[in-house]
């Protein structure tokens, strides 16, 4: 429908737009974080990274949602994802559901970490070693969004 052509030409190039930024931050991230920095750039590329995913699934799986008057939602899949099969529509929007939970935990953990940052005294937090923390902690944000999802 027209609808539809006009919902896939709006939502296209704001997942473009998503992912062409998001692999320019990864790429000023990785070449231009100032070494009293890089602790805290982890969070930064973890971001960047799993937006830039978050940006192609959400291109693969966009859907229209119907709204029933029962109540119910119908989901009906208009991306390139349906070149492939609903169970690949269904993966697509499942990544891209996860990935937007999980980039809000990331975004809370970088706002802890950078309040600890501007209040500790002596900030521990920023040498070498930290960064190796920061990816612990990237890592462990991914298990609540795991078992949320589920």
């Amino acid at each position: 429908t027209l609808d539809d052509r006009i919902h896939l030409a709006v939502q296209f190039p704001v997942d473009i737009l998503a992912l062409a930024a998001n692999i320019t931050l990864l790429l000023a991230i990785k070449s231009r974080t100032p070494p009293k920095m890089r602790a805290y750039s982890v969070f930064l590329l973890n971001g960047a990274l799993f937006d830039a995913v978050t940006a192609v699934s959400g291109a693969m799986a966009t859907t229209r949602v119907i709204c029933q008057p029962d109540g119910s939602t119908v989901m009906v899949f208009l991306g390139p994802c349906t070149r492939v099969g609903s169970y690949f529509c269904h993966l697509n929007m499942s990544i891209q559901t996860y990935l937007i939970n999980h980039s809000t935990l990331l975004l809370l953990m970088s706002f802890l970490y950078r309040q600890r940052l501007l209040t500790d005294v002596n900030p521990l937090i920023m040498s070498a070693e930290s960064a190796k923390g920061v990816w612990r902690i990237c890592g462990l944000c991914l298990l609540p969004t795991a078992i949320g999802t589920v």
